[in-house]
């Protein structure tokens, strides 16, 4: 797994929103985080570590003054070193993948027939963000290259570019690593991943008596449910087994997905709810 962060501010240095929104993301990946900036003045500055025996603010607060200009990208991740630093016919630009490309070994075969090089492997294994990059290269332009990149590709690619003019976000029409925009005065922030931000989850709105009967009269097969994590009683009416179901299947996903569970709760409304109020 792994989480990547992106920061564009108009005046102000993006160093510390920099720093802290790819922190947000320690808790994606143990093995190598990377940072990128951009300044017209000093050009990119990279830096990357391993995280297998500390934590990522030891790493990177030291040199926190190193990192100059109003854009950059962050990274954790759990496979290849990022974020890699190129130079082409587009110009020069960093770039930071979450990417699971299932036929990895086969576009990277015929890049050797084409004799393009493949300089960098990660654990081995090729460097998937270096393969995204060269096939970006091979467009006329970054639009027509990430292009280029869904068309070839069989997964799933979320990336951020830091070029000499800003920041390009881009995630696959799938939707398995999507991208989160954010903003404060002032500046964004593009992100993979909020999970570290969510404290429980609340489902649902405010039900109105008209949509409890009519779908427990349309629904008389689904009373009753027992999921993994949610279950109701056998008198329960589809409505009551509707949201358990729905909370069931939440919570098995964020099981599955991120080892952790959440609080979860359904909204409440006094005008269908079965206790009375003084």
């Amino acid at each position: 797994m792994g989480g990547i962060f992106g920061t564009i501010a108009k005046e102000q240095p993006c160093a510390n929103d920099l720093f802290y929104g790819t922190d947000y993301h320690s808790h994606l990946g143990t093995r190598r985080a990377g940072m990128a900036t951009y300044s017209p003045e000093d050009g990119f500055f990279r830096s990357i570590h391993s995280l297998e025996s500390t934590y990522f603010r030891t790493r990177f607060e030291p040199e926190l003054g190193k990192f100059k200009g109003n854009s950059g990208i962050g990274v954790i991740s759990d496979t290849d070193a990022q974020p890699l630093l190129m130079n082409s016919h587009l110009g020069k630009f960093a770039i930071v993948t979450v990417a699971k490309i299932n036929n990895l070994e086969e576009i990277s075969d015929e890049m050797l027939r084409r004799n393009m090089p493949l300089s960098e492997f990660s654990s081995g294994r090729i460097n998937p963000t270096e393969l995204v990059s060269l096939l970006i290269i091979q467009g006329s332009d970054f639009v027509s290259g990430i292009e280029e990149v869904y068309r070839r590709i069989k997964g799933s690619c979320t990336m951020l570019l830091l070029t000499e003019d800003g920041l390009i976000a881009a995630r696959d029409s799938w939707g398995r690593t999507p991208l989160v925009l954010g903003r404060k005065d002032g500046t964004g922030s593009y992100t993979r991943d909020v999970s570290a931000w969510v404290i429980g989850y609340i489902l649902g709105v405010e039900w109105e008596a008209p949509t409890v009967a009519y779908t427990d009269h349309s629904c008389t097969d689904k009373a009753g449910y027992q999921g993994a994590y949610m279950g109701t009683t056998e008198e329960a009416t589809p409505f009551e087994s509707m949201l358990a179901q729905v909370g069931d299947d939440l919570l098995s996903y964020e099981t599955n997905r991120y080892r952790q569970q959440r609080l979860v709760a359904f909204s409440n409304w006094p005008t269908t709810d079965v206790f009375d109020y003084p």
